[in-house]
């Protein structure tokens, strides 16, 4: 598993795939009780893998650490950059609105480029952080709100029906967070939960704060870059990509425990074979621009 690291913001993601879909014959492609992680089709041409852990090093550009010892307030014009992109997530100012500016090697320039969104503007000691000073921030909505937006957003730029927020996939996930301590370890999924018999899975690990769900949901997406135009034709390189906007998935839940996301998918993407992946993973067809603040 490898895990990148620029300044004190460590990134590692990884994913997990159902079991493939059955063949004509009967049999699973995959059996979900086999302990092998690396378990292939029975077919010479399957696509399909099961149990498959693929972990991506997040490539960012290297940029000098900032100590993060904030004065107290804003000096000089209150006013955002609109030029200026974080060196990690590459998120101008009004993309870091309403998140905690707080944590990242980069904070000093974020905050001095963006006092407004970062809430600097007349800020007495402390200032910086979202509302109630967690990772993820205030002005968002509810972190279940903040993780449905942020998924919805890139299925309205594929013109795919919506997620909705389950609940009880929303507690599984944070139960799995929590069992592991926040390692960077996924869950069984031969397991049936919810309604659904198998259910996806992708996992985001960053220090020293956790992703917000928006940069979570943007890495897994960025994979976009390793496709045709936005097709897939099997299991690969773009599997967080492609479980973000599997057509045939309709509801999702999320959990973090300390620097570990998880959000699980019912019912799961990335299952079964080539005619599979070209029925549920197609290219944009609208811009992020105007599928921003979708629901």
């Amino acid at each position: 598993m490898a895990m990148t690291c620029v300044g004190m913001l460590c990134v590692l993601l990884a994913l997990a795939t159902p079991p493939a879909a059955r063949a004509q014959q009967g049999e699973d492609a995959c059996h979900g009780a086999s302990g092998d992680p690396t378990c292939h089709g029975a077919g010479a041409d399957a696509a399909a893998v099961s149990l498959l852990q693929i972990t991506a090093a997040i490539k960012t550009k290297t940029k000098e650490h900032h100590q993060i010892q904030e004065r107290p307030s804003h000096q000089g014009p209150c006013s955002d950059s609109t030029t200026y992109a974080d060196p990690t997530f590459g998120d101008g100012c009004p993309q870091w609105a309403g998140f905690n500016c707080d944590g990242f090697s980069f904070s000093a320039t974020l905050k001095e480029n963006c006092p407004e969104a970062c809430k600097q503007c007349g800020a007495g000691s402390g200032g910086g952080a979202g509302a109630g000073g967690g990772s993820f921030g205030g002005g968002g909505g509810s972190v279940a709100d903040q993780w449905v937006k942020a998924h919805n957003k890139y299925r309205c730029m594929h013109g795919i029906p919506y997620l909705t927020w389950n609940p009880a996939i929303a507690a599984k996930s944070q139960a799995w967070g929590d069992q592991t301590g926040g390692d960077m370890v996924h869950s069984p999924n031969s397991e049936t939960c919810c309604g659904f018999s198998y259910l996806g899975e992708n996992l985001a690990w960053a220090s020293p704060v956790a992703f917000t769900p928006a940069q979570a949901v943007k890495y897994w997406y960025s994979e976009i870059e390793s496709t045709n135009g936005g097709r897939v034709s099997g299991f690969g390189e773009a599997g967080h990509y492609s479980q973000v906007v599997w057509k045939a998935t309709t509801d999702v839940g999320c959990g973090t425990t300390a620097g570990l996301n998880v959000c699980e998918y019912g019912p799961a993407g990335n299952f079964g074979y080539a005619d599979a992946y070209e029925a549920n993973v197609n290219g944009p067809v609208k811009s992020e621009a105007e599928c921003e603040g979708e629901r």
